[in-house]
């Protein structure tokens, strides 16, 4: 009796797709460690590759010190590179953002030792905004207005939440506070 049509056409594509992944050098199996010669950045839109970059832990030497050991590291390595990125894009309100990697393995010129490049891909989504600040201020005859308050910190509305402008806007109402008699605040 004869498959059915979708059991040939899955062991097809099946196939094809194992074809592709061994033509292009890309492979499931990671040895315990290997050597790190590049690192690259796909699907970086709103963020400068550098900035991602300067994040993560593995860093391979420049291509012009040849005289530089290349990086040890395990699949582990990479793993915890992709959750900094992803934290580094939240602390930037990026709060779904989705990374991932791959690699491209040759092995070493003795055989033994791996050579990896590895590429992240991330796909950033929608960053999250500030709607609205508001800010009460519960002490009628307290000489700084919330109007005032809003005029100096960095966090706005309708720009993109970052933790750093939201940590900057708190320490600067806290200072104000603290300076004309309100040292709890």
């Amino acid at each position: 009796m004869k498959p059915p049509l979708t059991y040939c056409f899955r062991g097809t594509v099946a196939w094809l797709l194992l074809s592709l992944v061994s033509a292009t050098g890309f492979s499931s199996e990671l040895p315990e460690s290997f050597r790190v010669i590049q690192i690259h950045i796909e699907g970086a839109h709103t963020i400068e590759k550098k900035d991602i970059l300067s994040v993560l832990a593995l860093r391979p030497p420049s291509p012009w010190r040849v005289w530089i050991e290349k990086p040890i590291a395990s699949e582990e390595d990479l793993a915890d590179d992709a959750n900094r990125i992803i934290s580094f894009y939240q602390s930037l309100g990026f709060y779904r953002t989705v990374v991932t990697f791959g690699v491209d393995i040759e092995e070493g010129a003795d055989g033994r030792d791996a050579r990896v490049r590895v590429t992240f891909y991330i796909e950033e989504g929608m960053p999250v905004s500030v709607e609205d600040i508001v800010i009460d201020v519960t002490d009628a005859e307290s000489p700084i207005s919330p109007k005032q308050l809003l005029g100096l910190i960095p966090l706005k509305t309708g720009k993109r939440i970052e933790e750093k402008a939201y940590r900057q806007s708190k320490q600067l109402i806290l200072k104000q506070f603290c300076g004309v008699g309100h040292p709890l605040a």
